[in-house]
């Protein structure tokens, strides 16, 4: 063997060695890939059962959490008649919930939250979207919250009119 061919030849193993560290990064890429969602639908979940253990736990959240998502002729001047302690209590309800919600949306977009669990947080978003205490709330905070979320919120505020109207005139 001359010194051409083993230079030709060292050139063919070193080759085939970038192929298989290029396949292994990549399947090491897509585990760490499945590890993150499968960390975040935990987080998620995390999130809501810490929510609403606070809920369960203590009659303030309780009250505020009726006044999110109860019964909308309850809440149309002041939400449920609340003084302003209660009224500030309710605010920051409410930023946990939608600082919750923004936060799986940017793990969505960032493909770390699978479409599955997106799809399970939407309804929840659509219920504290509901009411007229809700949407007073997010039109007084929405600012604070980036453009592409408050779309989406704002889409699903728009859904729950339009079904309303045909409610109304199918009735």
């Amino acid at each position: 063997m001359n010194w051409d061919a083993i230079g030709a030849l060292g050139e063919v193993v070193g080759a085939l060695a970038v192929i298989v560290t290029l396949l292994y990064l990549a399947a090491q890429t897509r585990q760490t890939g499945a590890a993150m969602r499968e960390v975040m639908s935990r987080e998620l979940t995390g999130q809501y059962d810490r929510l609403a253990e606070s809920i369960i736990r203590d009659p303030k959240e309780a009250k505020m959490y009726e006044v999110a998502t109860g019964d909308p002729m309850q809440v149309l001047d002041n939400p449920a008649g609340l003084d302003d302690d209660d009224l500030r209590i309710f605010a920051l309800f409410m930023y946990r919930w939608f600082n919750s919600f923004h936060n799986q949306h940017q793990a969505w977009r960032a493909g770390t939250l699978s479409q599955a669990d997106r799809d399970k947080v939407v309804p929840v978003i659509r219920t504290f979207t509901a009411t007229p205490a809700s949407q007073d709330y997010w039109r007084w905070a929405r600012d604070w919250f980036d453009p592409e979320f408050v779309e989406f919120v704002d889409g699903l505020i728009a859904e729950t009119h339009r079904s309303e109207e045909w409610r109304r005139i199918t009735d």
